[in-house]
């Protein structure tokens, strides 16, 4: 599974791609980063890993860039992946910033933390990367409570949204199956409409990974919809019955469309409609956002709009 995914994320990218590593401080995103630099690629003695650690102290005070090695994924297409870290979110209750410059990734010179986030954090997001990560946690963790987070999360999300970019929220936590865990999420996916995964960064297996990755790729938000009626239903007038079915239908299920994964049970929600025979998908482009799809009716629609 891995090397197809692989193999998508370098056909999707022309081979360069850079992972974005955003979120508030004390989540665990130098843990992650870490984690996945080992799942992308064999890494080498001096290669330069995040710092983490326990307790409350801000850890992770430059912006760090790292280059990975080359993976071969097919006989004409290689990935080169480059994994960007930034410096996290002020949360309430942590310390390690107070007065520091921040190290910049692009070799200028350091500037105030005040002056650096948000600003930097969204350039990174918009100007240097193709996917992110938006780390958060449950407040399990470590010794801060989940609501010194929400605030600095809500800042991080909100930005990887404007940015249109696909990325996952990582919920970290001791307990990915916990129940306020579940709730967490869900409340998470209801606010932003936005693919968040609970897991449990420290002892996250291959497989765990793979559906991170999986995800991800799934996650490229649809920008542009086209919606076909029969045409026989076009020619109704607008406020016809038979019209107006097909017209609410479409407000009400495309509200559940943001993203690849969502695709389908959009299509799925049209087809259960008893008035609609099927439903068929005439263009889609992942990358630009772009999705076309077709609606036909039923035979019992077909024959009242003959009627008419």
């Amino acid at each position: 599974m891995k090397n197809e995914l692989l193999l998508e994320c370098a056909a999707l990218n022309d081979g360069e791609v850079t992972f974005c590593v955003v979120g508030p401080v004390r989540t665990g995103k130098s843990l992650f980063t870490k984690k996945w630099e080992y799942y992308l690629s064999s890494m080498e003695e001096n290669d330069v890993l995040a710092e983490s650690k326990s307790g409350r102290e801000v850890c992770t005070k430059e912006i760090l860039m790292s280059s990975l090695d080359t993976i071969r994924v097919s006989e004409d297409l290689i990935l080169n992946p480059k994994i960007l870290q930034c410096v996290g979110s002020k949360v309430h209750g942590t310390s390690g910033l107070r007065g520091e410059k921040i190290k910049l990734y692009d070799n200028r010179a350091p500037v105030p933390k005040e002056q650096l986030i948000p600003m930097q954090v969204e350039r990174a997001i918009t100007e240097k990367s193709e996917y992110g990560f938006v780390v958060t946690t449950d407040g399990s963790i470590d010794t801060l409570p989940r609501f010194a987070f929400i605030d600095a999360e809500h800042e991080t999300i909100s930005i990887m949204k404007k940015s249109e970019k696909p990325f996952v929220v990582l919920l970290n936590t001791l307990d990915p199956d916990a129940d306020h865990v579940k709730e967490i999420v869900t409340d998470l996916i209801n606010k932003y409409k936005i693919r968040v995964i609970p897991c449990n960064i420290l002892q996250a297996t291959e497989t765990e990974m793979n559906e991170i990755f999986s995800t991800l790729l799934n996650s490229y938000p649809v920008k542009e919809l086209n919606v076909n009626i029969p045409l026989n239903v076009m020619k109704l007038e607008e406020e016809h019955p038979l019209r107006m079915r097909f017209t609410n239908a479409i407000k009400s299920i495309i509200t559940n469309l943001y993203d690849t994964t969502s695709i389908e049970l959009v299509i799925d929600g049209f087809n259960e409609l008893d008035f609609i025979k099927r439903t068929e998908i005439d263009y889609y482009d992942k990358k630009l956002g772009t999705l076309e799809i077709s609606l036909y009716a039923s035979d019992e629609i077909e024959a009242r709009v003959e009627e008419n």
